[in-house]
Order: C-alpha cells, then sequence, then structure tokens
C-alpha cells in the first residue's frame, strides 16, 4: 500500500505554575544594622528550562537588592544579594515549550537587626505544544472502489528559533545630576513591542526598560531616581516560514550585571549595565490540507478509521488600552521617592460574544511622610477588567500579555495619593475547531452481494448499536462484530461504524 504522512499541531495547551524562594540572610560585618526595610527589588535568571519526558525543569537565581533605613542615622543603604530558585513541574507529553519566568510577589521580614528573612513567589508561564505524524494508508487496486470523503484541515508547525540578545552599555546620569554614593537598585524589564513574520525570518522590535535608584553623593539623606531605555532590533531565522505567520515569543533573561564607574574626576557619574537574555520565537504556517479523495485520487468503499484533532484555524491578535485614575491608600505623604505598578493577569473569561480579562496593578513605592519625614515603603493592589469583542469563535485560547505604560501619580493637599496609570494588554486570540481525520483506508474484501451493501455511518449524539440496525435493516450482533464491539459499549459521536 503506498502512504502519505501529515504532521499536525496538536491543540495548544497552557501551563502556569508557581516556584516559591526563602531564605535568611545575615547582614554583613560591614554594614550598620537595620531598623527598617524600605524597599525589596528582584530581578530573575534563567539559567536552565528544560522539558523531557512530561516535565519541566526550571532552575536560576534572583538578583535581590535590599533598600533598608540603618539604626545609625537617617542615610539610607541597600544590600546586593542572590536567592536561587529551582522547582520541577509535571507538563505531561510535549514536545515544544517555551517557559517565562517573571516575579509574582516579594516580601521580607525583619528578624532582627542583623537577620532579614526573604520570601520571593515566581510565576511560571508556558505553552505546550506536540506534535504528531498521522498516516494515510492508500490500497493499490483502486479498480471499482468509492470512497466516502470527509476534509478535514491542520496546522504545520515551522521549528523553534531563537537568539541570544545581549547589552553593554554605559548609561550617564542625567544633566546637572549629582554623582552616585551608593545604589540602592536596579531592575530592567524586556517589553517586546512589534513582530513581523517574512521571508524565512522574523523581525522583532522592542525596548530594555530600566529604573534606578541611588543615593546622590550631595545629599546621602535623598533618594534620586532614573530611568533608561534602551531599543533593540532582532531577527531570528526560521526556515520555511511564510509571510503573515502566527508567532509566539518568550524572553528568558540569563544574566544581569550592574556597577559604577568613575569619570575623569573620580565622580561615579557613570552606571555600567550589562544585561542578556534568550528571546524564543515558535511559528507555525496555517493551511488547510486537499480532501482524502483529492490527497489520494481514489473514488473507494473502504473501511475508514478516523480520529477527532482539534486545529488551528485562525488568529487574531489586538492591543487594548485603558486609562486608570484612583486614589490609593496613603495619607499624610511628603513626597514620593519612588513609584512603579506592576500589573498581573488574575482570570479570562468568555460569555455572550466577549473576553473580559482581569488583573490587578501591583503598586509599590517609597514615601517620605509625616510627621518627620521618615522614609516608608509603600505596597498597594489596583484591581482592573478589560473586555473586548470575540465574534461568534467556536473553542479558543487566549493568551493576554499586560504592560503598564505609563504609572505616575498626584499628590493632593491633604497628603493623600491619587494613582495616574495607563495599561495596555496585548491579546492573542487562537480559535480552533475540531475535525474528524481521517486516519487509515483500508480496502474492502471480495464479498457476497449482500455484503457488497455495507454502508459507512458516523455517530451521533444519544446512537445505540439497536437504533442503528433498526434504521438500516441489519443486526445488532453483526454490527458489533464487525466493528469490534460488544453491544453494551457506548457509541461516542463522529465514529465511523461498517453497517452489514
Amino acid at each position: 500500500m503506498d502512504n502519505k504522512t501529515i504532521h499536525c499541531r496538536s491543540a495548544l495547551r497552557t501551563f502556569h505554575g508557581e516556584i516559591l524562594a526563602e531564605q535568611d540572610f545575615i547582614v554583613p560585618d560591614i554594614k550598620p544594622d537595620i531598623q527598617k526595610v524600605l524597599k525589596l527589588t528582584a530581578v530573575p535568571v534563567l539559567h536552565q528550562a528544560d522539558a523531557g519526558q512530561g516535565r519541566l525543569s526550571v532552575s536560576g537565581d534572583l538578583l535581590l537588592y535590599l533598600c533598608y533605613l540603618p539604626e545609625e542615622g537617617t542615610t539610607a543603604r541597600a544590600m546586593e544579594l542572590r536567592l536561587p530558585f529551582s522547582d520541577v513541574f509535571d507538563i505531561g507529553a510535549c514536545d515544544v515549550c517555551l517557559p517565562e519566568v517573571s516575579v509574582l510577589r516579594t516580601a521580607c521580614n525583619l528578624l532582627n537587626g542583623r537577620k532579614v528573612n526573604v520570601r520571593v513567589t515566581l510565576s511560571v508561564h508556558c505553552t505546550l505544544q506536540s506534535h504528531q505524524k498521522v498516516q494515510l494508508l492508500c490500497p493499490e487496486e483502486e479498480e471499482n472502489l468509492r470512497i466516502l470523503t470527509k476534509p478535514f484541515s491542520y496546522c504545520e508547525t515551522v521549528s523553534v528559533a531563537d537568539r541570544t540578545v545581549e547589552f553593554l552599555e554605559q548609561l550617564e546620569l542625567p544633566a546637572h545630576s549629582a554623582p552616585i554614593r551608593e545604589l540602592l537598585s536596579v531592575e530592567p524589564t524586556v517589553i517586546l513591542q512589534e513582530y513581523q513574520a517574512i521571508n524565512e525570518r522574523i523581525a522583532v522590535t522592542g525596548v530594555v526598560r530600566g529604573e534606578t535608584l541611588y543615593l546622590p553623593d550631595t545629599d546621602p539623606c535623598s533618594v534620586a531616581r532614573m530611568e533608561h531605555e534602551l531599543p533593540f532590533t532582532e531577527v531570528l531565522h526560521a526556515d520555511d516560514l511564510r509571510e503573515g505567520s502566527y508567532c509566539h515569543l518568550s524572553v528568558l533573561p540569563n544574566r544581569f550585571e550592574v556597577g559604577l564607574l568613575e569619570d575623569s574626576d573620580g565622580d561615579a557619574c557613570l552606571l555600567s549595565l550589562r544585561f542578556s537574555f534568550r528571546l524564543a520565537a515558535d511559528a507555525c504556517n496555517q493551511e488547510t490540507c486537499e480532501t482524502v479523495a483529492d490527497a489520494f485520487g481514489l473514488n473507494t468503499p473502504v473501511t475508514l478509521q478516523t480520529d477527532t484533532h482539534r486545529t488551528v484555524c485562525t488568529c487574531q491578535q489586538e492591543v487594548l488600552s485603558q486609562n486608570i485614575r484612583q486614589m490609593l491608600p496613603a495619607r499624610g505623604v511628603l513626597e514620593v521617592c519612588s513609584l512603579t505598578a506592576t500589573p498581573r493577569m488574575t482570570d479570562c473569561t468568555v460569555e455572550q460574544g466577549a473576553i473580559t480579562h482581569s488583573g490587578e496593578l501591583s503598586v509599590s513605592a517609597l514615601l517620605l511622610c509625616e510627621p518627620d519625614g521618615g522614609a516608608e515603603s509603600f505596597y498597594a493592589t489596583v484591581p482592573f477588567s478589560i473586555t473586548q469583542e470575540s465574534g461568534a469563535l467556536s473553542k479558543e485560547q487566549v493568551t493576554a500579555s499586560p504592560l503598564c505604560e505609563h504609572a505616575g501619580y498626584t499628590l493632593q493637599p491633604d497628603g493623600g495619593l491619587e494613582l495616574r496609570a495607563t495599561l495596555k494588554l496585548a491579546v492573542t486570540t487562537v480559535c480552533c475547531e475540531e475535525h474528524t481525520l481521517v486516519t487509515e483506508l483500508l480496502p474492502c474484501e471480495e464479498a457476497t452481494p449482500k455484503e457488497s451493501r455495507m454502508v459507512i455511518y458516523f455517530t451521533q449524539e444519544g446512537d445505540s448499536l439497536w437504533n442503528i440496525a433498526k434504521r438500516y435493516g441489519s443486526c445488532p450482533k453483526k454490527i458489533a462484530a464487525l466493528n469490534h464491539l460488544t453491544e453494551d459499549d457506548n457509541l461516542t459521536p463522529h465514529v465511523a461504524l461498517l453497517i452489514p
């Protein structure tokens, strides 16, 4: 028999997991005792993310900046720490896994003046895909054969492409700024803005956005802030990729180092930043396969073996935006040293042609408050909800990547604090359908005239062997024997049965 093999992509699946990293740290002897913890910044660095044998193994380090107020004096200080993390997750069978690791929440408890307990919860999110081969068997003899054809479609996956992006930059302080006495925290964020698939290449553009808190040399009791953006454009090579293909992009940070450089006068006016990450893309071409009859040029009544398969049929991408203005539960604020808002998704519901994306903004700030103007750390969560029209989709998988494009504040006359933020949501909606694949075609054996009237019937909801036999004037026992069933078997819909 001739045969034809088709490489199919299984239904897309997503996996969400959490990793808890916890450790007690002792303050070095050269550092003063801790009176109050002001801020904890965590930057994940991924060393390993391997999927195999139904498991995902993740390991790396967290670069921590612990900003605190010492017992001696009012000058803020900082400690740079490293906290390892690792975990193994059961994800089931898959061939492609692109994990993304991000910081979900942080906590720091002061045990005593020389010891702190740090807890960081990481979110692990990845897209799981499996590739399988569907083999269609074709009879050699085509004479006097008829075929019941059934169309199907599949989505052919292009191999995963990846590239390491590295930045080695020297960043200058803003004009007229005082030199740096001590770094308090440096937090880089990779933001992917756009991609374009064309001519076996994927062009990706984005920025590395960073925030730096430091103590200026002229006034060590105050905290200064600096923002910087490093744009990038990278090209990934993917063989057999066609224009307009759908891509899933992942960012895996794998190196982060920062230090101070002196200018000709001996002042620390330059920030040395070395940052690298792995940019990975999984792309697929969307195709519609020809019918079984067209694929083999057959006209046959043959035995059909079928399998229900979910396929990707359409993919939509949309960017949603929402402006947020909300009062924060802070009182007696004299000055805001720093404020960051980090969004995360919590839920997604599909109902009556609309998709509702729910999440929350984690707001952290360093405030100078009444009555003595002392530094205080502040944390709050602000819920948000964005709705988009989805149309008449059958089965869909929705992924949403949130980005806080702008976060600012308005200080009220009574010392209250109002948050002003612009939230953007990059939403990818993949619509899937279930099709019956013909996985095997077997030629009928030479039979008697009565057997030549054999028909192929696709079962429906509520069918039984008894009512099928009654409809076609056949016998339930013969139908069961011919299709390797028992008379007590429950029939599932969309299964092909031979009816004698």
